[in-house]
């Protein structure tokens, strides 16, 4: 989440509009599908053992259909938002085609993953990762974030000063 933000916050100039609705759609999906994940990880273990019978009918139904709705909500968030902000990124023209086109390409799968052969998810989330590696190591990388947009410019006084006072 924090690097879709930084995404955003050091190309919002160049991404405008749609990269902001991107980046939000994709933040709230982030977040929505880290909680569907901390709910299996850490409450469907405990359900598991103090209702068999109710673990039983995971995932498929018997009760666990708004579960499911808040997943496939989460994930189309996301895939969504990603979607939007990979556009965005790519008319802004800063960052690196290949490493955005990576991210989104494995980014919309990975929103669906729970639905697609293992194999498949597998490649989407390596793609995905290598993106935002490389989207992360050219922000990182770039003089606008290490140096500020002021770099390059000579040091001023405060107006209303001169450089002998």
């Amino acid at each position: 989440m924090m690097g879709v933000a930084g995404l955003y916050l050091n190309q919002r100039q160049d991404v405008g509009t749609l990269g902001f609705v991107g980046a939000g759609l994709a933040i709230i999906g982030l977040a929505l599908i880290t909680s569907a994940m901390f709910f299996e990880a850490f409450i469907v273990p405990s359900i598991a053992i103090r209702a068999p019978a109710l673990f039983e009918a995971f995932p498929a139904g018997g009760g666990w259909e708004g579960f499911l709705a808040g997943v496939v909500a989460s994930g189309a968030l996301f895939g969504i938002g990603f979607l939007l902000l990979g556009i965005a990124l790519f008319r802004g023209g800063v960052m690196p085609k290949l490493a955005i086109l990576l991210a989104v390409l494995g980014g919309i799968p990975f929103a669906v993953n729970f639905l697609l052969p293992r194999l498949v998810a597998v490649v989407a989330v390596i793609a995905m990762a290598v993106g935002l590696l490389w989207l992360g190591y050219a922000l990182w990388n770039s003089n606008r974030l290490l140096a500020g947009p002021t770099a390059n410019k000579p040091l001023q006084p405060p107006s209303g000063m001169t450089a002998k006072s």
